[in-house]
């Protein structure tokens, strides 16, 4: 695999992928957060390419567990968290990220990065 400095070149190279991957829960989009879910931010949701695009209430977050949420993610699917006034809380997407869960995790906390292995 290629490091950050082999792709700072300037000019771009082509994307290896990595051999061992692992999916992860990642926020994207957050300038979104406290913005009302509308076809504006729908259309910003849509720069990530996501596979699926799903709405969840607080609400209905709050009815189910982490692992049953987790679970019905699909990989580069993007949820949406909204409040009862449709008011973005927070946007996430599966994402396949390389390296294992535990090794790569504990680097992200040491640089204060706060992300969820699924």
């Amino acid at each position: 695999m290629k490091t950050a400095k082999e792709y700072a070149d300037g000019v771009g190279m082509v994307y290896e992928t990595p051999k061992v991957v692992s999916e992860w829960i990642l926020p994207v989009l957050p300038f979104l957060s406290g913005h009302p879910w509308n076809d504006v931010a729908l259309e910003f949701v849509h720069t990530v390419r996501p596979s699926h695009v799903r709405v969840i209430a607080e609400e209905e977050l709050v009815k189910t567990t982490y692992e049953d949420y987790r679970e019905t993610v699909p990989l580069w699917g993007v949820t949406v968290l909204i409040n009862e006034f449709n008011i973005i809380v927070l946007i996430s997407q599966c994402c396949e990220v390389p390296g294992q869960h535990s090794k790569l995790f504990n680097r992200a906390t040491k640089m204060g990065i706060s992300v969820q292995p699924k």
